[in-house]
């Protein structure tokens, strides 16, 4: 789910923007953009929390590097999470950074 809302957040930010920008509410097209906003559970915004947080600890040098573990580390402890807890969270932090960097080196070809 953390990475249905990080594309969702990317196909919805010029819209929001332009909507900002303007202050004016949104067209039909718009709106049915936002109509597909994924539901937010607890657990997906604590990983949104934690991605966002985490991802400005990345490398960046040649290209965009994967998050540091110690950032991940850093980042359960500051907010008490149990090993198990931070385990789970590491995974999906893993699994969703590996698809944005091979999203990014995609880009980065074409």
């Amino acid at each position: 789910m953390i990475l249905a809302h990080l594309d969702w957040s990317e196909e919805a930010s010029e819209p929001l923007r332009q909507m900002r920008l303007r202050k004016r509410p949104a067209k039909p097209s718009e709106q049915e953009i936002l109509d597909r906003r994924p539901e937010l559970d607890e657990a997906t915004a604590i990983g949104l929390r934690a991605w966002r947080a985490c991802s400005s600890c990345r490398a960046i040098g040649w290209g965009m590097g994967p998050i540091p573990q110690t950032a991940i580390d850093a980042w359960c402890d500051r907010y008490g999470l149990d090993l198990i807890a931070a385990d789970y969270l590491t995974d999906a932090l893993r699994y969703v950074d590996n698809v944005v960097l091979e999203r990014q080196a995609a880009k980065g070809n074409k």
